[in-house]
C-alpha cells in the first residue's frame, strides 16, 4: 500500500488498544480505516476500497485482537463506504 505504510497502521490500532482500552476492537479497527481515508492519495472509489480492504487484512493477520471483533467492524464500515450516495464524482470533495 503506497499511501500508508504497514507498520504505521498496525501501530495506528495498537495505540487505540493501548491508550483506551475501554474502546471495543471493532471501534478500533473502524477508526484506524478512517485514518487510512485521512492519508489515503486514492483517486477513486475502486483504489480506496481496495486500499480498505488491505487494511482490513493486515488487521486480521498482523494483530493480536479478536479475528470476528476486527472483520465484523470492517465488514460494517466498509458495507456502509460502498453503499453511500455520493452528491459529488470528485473523491477528493469527499
Amino acid at each position: 500500500m503506497n499511501d500508508i505504510e504497514n507498520d504505521t497502521i498496525i501501530q495506528y490500532f495498537s495505540t487505540i488498544r493501548q491508550k483506551e482500552p475501554d474502546t471495543s476492537v471493532a471501534i478500533a479497527a473502524i477508526r484506524t480505516l478512517l485514518e487510512v481515508i485521512k492519508r489515503s492519495n486514492a483517486g477513486t472509489m475502486s483504489e480506496l476500497s481496495t486500499q480498505l480492504k488491505y487494511c482490513q487484512q493486515l488487521l486480521l493477520t498482523q494483530t493480536d485482537s479478536s479475528i470476528p471483533s476486527v472483520k465484523s467492524g470492517c465488514e460494517l464500515f466498509l458495507r456502509f463506504i460502498t453503499l453511500a450516495k455520493f452528491d459529488t464524482f470528485d473523491i477528493d470533495e469527499c
